[in-house]
């Protein structure tokens, strides 16, 4: 007897389980129905007038007081660690 109640509990929790499954996709696509449907507009912004005059003069001045860049320099062979080992001997 206590089986069958047992049964029927896990029966209810299960059926339960699936009916907010069921609701929250509902919900979900009603979601995704809205979200579609409502778009922003795109906004462009425009510039109304330059940010800052002789402002080319000044990254010009920059750049030629800025360090060189060095060259990456090519990484060393790596070695084996059983060479590394054999060399101690």
């Amino acid at each position: 007897m206590a089986e069958q109640s047992h049964k029927q509990e896990m029966s209810e929790a299960v059926r339960g389980d699936f009916e907010r499954l069921r609701a929250r996709r509902q919900r979900d696509e009603r979601g995704a129905e809205r979200s579609s449907a409502a778009r922003p507009e795109r906004i462009v912004l425009t510039p109304s007038q330059p940010a800052v005059e002789g402002a080319e003069e000044q990254v010009a001045a920059l750049e030629a007081q800025a360090p060189t860049a060095r060259e990456p320099q090519e990484p060393e062979a790596r070695r084996s660690w059983l060479r590394s080992l054999l060399r101690r001997s």
